[in-house]
């Protein structure tokens, strides 16, 4: 099974932030859905 979350956030402390406040959590949990390894892509989107 393959699982895709996009999550936007404000700026990077807003995302250092939620990772801190539930980054444990998320991470526990994701074995109940998929035996994949979780690959994590943090990019910046820029206006043109």
């Amino acid at each position: 099974m393959v699982f895709i979350a996009e999550l936007f956030f404000d700026d990077m402390d807003s995302l250092m932030a939620a990772l801190f406040a539930h980054g444990t959590e998320t991470q526990a949990d994701i074995p109940n859905y998929t035996d994949s390894i979780p690959v994590v892509q943090i990019s910046e989107m820029l206006a043109l």
